[in-house]
């Protein structure tokens, strides 16, 4: 499977659908969405970003540059408190991984620990991937297991982690 990470910065526990699912653009996922076809069911279309697009995303990054790293330093020493140097990251795919990279490199840096890091998929009203949660238990105690998403919004995905919890009584979400 394709990816943009390094591998030792997280380890992806998705199943590779390359070839399985055709992408298609908005306006068709749309219209699908409206007929009742759920949304994780579909890809959306890649496009390659304008030079417009991608000077407004440089010029946000030097922006938000210092205001990102000082939270990222922030959720890390908190995770270090609270879990140790044997803290297990656990990124929910998409938005949680580039944030857990960045609290994995934090963590390895200022305390001299080696982090685990995945990421797995959860989506709204179907859950999390029951099974590479299993994966990870099988390696790290509950108590190490940090969740880690980089996106708040409404609150649904967090809901949707607490209720797959209760499933794993001892993982905390």
């Amino acid at each position: 499977m394709f990816g943009t990470y390094k591998p030792q910065d997280v380890t992806i526990l998705l199943k590779d659908i390359t070839g399985l699912v055709e992408p298609l653009p908005t306006a068709a996922r749309e219209v699908q969405i409206q007929s009742g076809r759920h949304y994780s069911e579909m890809l959306p279309l890649e496009y390659e970003p304008s030079e417009k697009y991608l000077q407004t995303y440089f010029d946000a990054l030097n922006r938000y540059a210092k205001i990102t790293a000082a939270a990222v330093k922030s959720v890390a020493e908190k995770i270090f408190a609270d879990k140790g140097s044997n803290v297990a990251l656990v990124s929910l795919a998409r938005a949680g991984t580039p944030i857990g990279i960045l609290i994995k490199r934090y963590l390895e840096r200022h305390f001299a620990c080696n982090v685990a890091h995945y990421t797995i998929s959860i989506i709204r009203g179907r859950g999390i991937d029951e099974n590479a949660v299993k994966f990870i238990l099988s390696r790290h105690k509950p108590a190490e297991i940090q969740f880690v998403d980089g996106w708040t919004g409404k609150g649904a995905i967090q809901r949707e982690l607490s209720a797959a919890m209760k499933n794993f009584p001892d993982v905390s979400a």
